[in-house]
C-alpha cells in the first residue's frame, strides 16, 4: 500500500498503528481456538465467521463473510448488502468448490453459530455430508 499510495503514507510511521481496533471492535464475534492441528487436504475444514462494518463499501455492503482453509490458509473475503444472506452465500461458495476443484467440504467450523441455523442450510449440509463444528468464545471480556 506504501509503493502503491506514497502521499497517504506521508506524515505516518507505519511501524505506531495500532490494530488490535479490531479484536475490540463493536462487533459481535468470537476468536478462533489456537490449533496446531492442520487439515492434510484442501477443503476438509473452512473456518468461517462474519462481521459487519459501520461505513458501507461503493457497492453498499455493511457485512462481510470470511472463509479460510485450513489446509492452505487461503481466505475469500465475501461482501453482503443483508446479513440475512450469509447462509445463501456460504451454499454458493460450497456449490463453487465442488464444481471447480471436484471437492465438496468436509467440515465447517464457525463462530456466531445462532446466524447459521437457518431452514436453508440447515437443508443443504446434511445433503452434501458437511460436518458443523462451532467454535468456542476464547475472547477475555465474554465469560
Amino acid at each position: 500500500m506504501k509503493v502503491i499510495f506514497p502521499s497517504l503514507f506521508k506524515n505516518l510511521d507505519v511501524g505506531s498503528l495500532q490494530y488490535e481496533v479490531c479484536e475490540f471492535a463493536k462487533n459481535k464475534h468470537v476468536l478462533f481456538l489456537v490449533s496446531n492441528k492442520m487439515s492434510h487436504f484442501p477443503f476438509s475444514l473452512i473456518h468461517t465467521t462474519w462481521a459487519s462494518t459501520n461505513v458501507s463499501n461503493i457497492s453498499s455492503a455493511k457485512w462481510f463473510l470470511t472463509l479460510i482453509d485450513n489446509c492452505t490458509k487461503v481466505t475469500w473475503v465475501l461482501l453482503l448488502k443483508q446479513k440475512s444472506k450469509v447462509s445463501s452465500i456460504f451454499i454458493m461458495f460450497a456449490l463453487m468448490v465442488k464444481n471447480q476443484f471436484g471437492v465438496i467440504i468436509k467440515r465447517i467450523g464457525f463462530s456466531n453459530a445462532k446466524n447459521y441455523f437457518t431452514f436453508l442450510l440447515n437443508s443443504f449440509l446434511p445433503k452434501e455430508g458437511i460436518i458443523m463444528s462451532v467454535h468456542v468464545s476464547t475472547h477475555p471480556n465474554k465469560i
